[in-house]
């Protein structure tokens, strides 16, 4: 194993758990518990995300958790309680603990391309309520854009498997909804947030054709002509 490389059977591997919850497992079967259990943390601007090996009796399951950032100390606790780490000190100084400080986005490019071409139930569709998984084939995946919804949003054209480019950025993001929501809402925590989400409902503040043009309009098919000169 190179340094900072780690290569995964993932042979059988599967989605284990509420495919509609948050942070589900990937159970790997082919993955046989380490004497140390591997981890990776991004540091974002918003939400601090781990990813991490944990035993699971017949192999390994790939787990994932998540902090605000102001929760840094709180995150660091949970390392150390997984056992994912000997200790804080550790981790923070860098002793007893291999880092190595890898590009954010060549990252979620690969992760990507891995999860779609090995863990079925990756690709799906949430129309109405209802969740759809898609099969995708490995032999046809090129070219996919990737939506990357974070503290700002980044629009990624990926053409293979080490190859992609940027399409455009924007910096209304997840830390511009939270700041919004904070002085709309009143809530406190991002977790509170997206509970306040599943509650809530659009359509008081949307606004709609029937909003503008009439409940009978809406009903009906507009057509608009826009002439070019």
């Amino acid at each position: 194993m190179d340094r900072g490389r780690v290569t995964f059977d993932f042979t059988g591997a599967e989605i284990r758990g509420d495919l509609e919850g948050r942070n589900p497992p990937i159970f790997l079967p082919c993955l046989q518990t380490a004497a140390s259990p591997l981890v990776a943390i991004d540091i974002g601007g918003t939400l601090i995300k781990l990813a991490y090996t944990a035993s699971c009796g017949d192999g390994s399951e790939l787990r994932f958790a998540t902090f605000e950032k102001h929760r840094l100390d709180d995150c660091f606790e949970f390392i150390q309680a997984e056992g994912l780490v000997p200790s804080k000190d550790d981790f923070l100084n860098k002793l007893h603990v291999h880092l190595d400080k890898l590009h954010e986005f060549e990252c979620l490019v690969s992760g990507a391309n891995v999860m779609l071409k090995n863990i079925p139930g990756t690709a799906f569709t949430y129309m109405d309520g209802k969740m759809t998984t898609v099969d995708v084939s490995p032999n046809n995946l090129f070219p996919y854009l990737i939506v990357n919804i974070g503290t700002c949003v980044a629009m990624i054209k990926v053409t293979g498997n080490k190859t992609f480019e940027f399409v455009t950025t924007t910096n209304i993001g997840g830390a511009f909804v939270f700041g919004l929501a904070k002085l709309l809402t009143g809530c406190n925590s991002y977790d509170e947030f997206l509970q306040l989400c599943q509650k809530g409902d659009n359509s008081v503040l949307d606004l709609f054709v029937k909003d503008i043009c009439g409940e009978l309009i809406s009903q009906k098919v507009c057509v608009f002509i826009v002439p070019i000169v």
